[in-house]
Parts: C-alpha cells; structure tokens; sequence
C-alpha cells in the first residue's frame, strides 16, 4: 500500500511538471505571435432595467475591427456586476440611439445591427436587451411578444423578439382600431414565462396605463387582447 502511494505520488509530481512546463510554453507562443489590432468600442445600455435608475451606463470593450455577435455577447455575459448581460436576456445592439432616428414619433420603427465591422475608434453602440415581464398583444387570429418596452421622448418603444423597435402607434396600429376587450397581467419569475402563474383580470386602466405599469416593474407581463 505504501509502495503504491509513493508511486502514486510521484506521478502527480511528474504530471504536475509536465503541466507547468506546457503553460510556460504556450505563453511564450502568445508573446511571440503577432498582435491583433483592436478597437475600444464603447456601448450604451438603454431600458428600464433596475440598476439603471434612469441614468445611461458606459461600458467599453476591446474588440477586433470586425467583431462577431457572439465575441461582443460572451464579454457581456463575462462581467460580474452590473453591467452582465445574459445570453437569456436576448440583447440586440443599434447603431444610433432611437431618438436620433429621422422622423422620430410614435410610428417610428427601428432595426437591430447585422454586423459590426468595421468599427471604427470610440463607435458608439446601443444595447437593449429584454425584460423577465413581457407584453403580449392578441389581436384575433395573430400574437404579438414584446420583450421590452420603455419611454424616451414621452413615446413608447416595444422592441420584439427580432429586436426591431416599434412606437406605441404603430402597436397600436396592429389593433386595427379596435378597442382591447380584455387586459391581463401577471408576475413572471426569472427570464421564463411561469406556465403556472395565473392572468389577473385588470379592470378599470386603457391598454397603455397597463403597459406603463409594467415600465415600473420589470417582471410584469401584461397580456392585451382585441
């Protein structure tokens, strides 16, 4: 028994160098490789997230000129405070803040970035990820999910699944006119929608004083339907 724990122990010695000797290695591999040229881009995190409080939080990244979604969500996803944003969060990133945007009013629409090269040095990048509450719209036969929505400009922005941003008008375009003949609401739980959670019949407010509501709280779902 002895003999087989020295043995053992050796061993571990052994792999232990081995070990050390391929980091050093490697590290002397990356010293010596050439450089990749890096941009510092920096972002803006838009919405009405907690730890926002109304106020706009910077934060910059490193990046190669040409970067990949997946490059830019793994640094979020990386940091430890404030400034995570998880993969659940289904986050989309524009390329101009939406009160910049030509024409802005309540039937405004706005489209998330495809790519992001070339950067260019100190570009700034808006991201917008989604709440744990949703806004789902029922108008007849057709749905409607909105992951996010808040106010800039005294107008409401609904962002969908796809992250294109819509105002309240064009929202409430999709009613066609009518008025809503149902509101519901409920807490949802994390990034997932509680199947079990029941719909609070909400009586009394117009479909936009629910939805403000839910501004106020983030893991308010509302469910309008026409």
């Amino acid at each position: 028994m002895a003999s087989a724990r020295k043995k053992d122990k050796h061993s571990l010695n052994l792999f232990q160098k081995i070990l050390a000797f391929r980091e050093r290695k490697a590290d002397k591999e990356d010293d010596d490789a050439p450089r990749k040229p890096t941009i510092r881009a920096s972002f803006t995190l838009l919405g009405s997230l907690p730890y926002l409080n109304d106020k706009s939080v910077i934060v910059q990244q490193m990046l190669p000129p040409n970067p990949k979604l997946s490059e830019i969500l793994w640094n979020f996803a990386r940091y430890k405070d404030h400034r995570r944003i998880r993969l659940q969060q289904n986050a989309h990133f524009y390329s101009r803040h939406p009160t910049d945007t030509p024409c802005y009013n309540e039937y405004f629409r706005q489209h998330p970035m495809i790519d992001f090269g070339p950067l260019r040095p100190g570009e700034m990048i808006y991201v917008l990820p989604d709440k744990p509450g949703r806004v789902f719209l029922e108008v007849s036969s057709r749905g409607h999910m909105f992951g996010n929505v808040l106010t800039l400009g005294k107008v409401m922005i609904f962002k969908d699944f796809c992250g294109n941003l819509h105002g309240e008008g064009t929202v409430e375009k999709y009613m066609e006119g009518h008025a809503p003949g149902a509101l519901w609401e409920r807490t949802e739980v994390g990034f997932v929608n509680t199947t079990g959670a029941k719909w609070a019949s909400v009586a009394g407010r117009n479909w936009k004083q629910l939805v403000h509501r839910a501004l106020r709280k983030d893991d308010l779902s509302v469910r309008i339907c026409v």
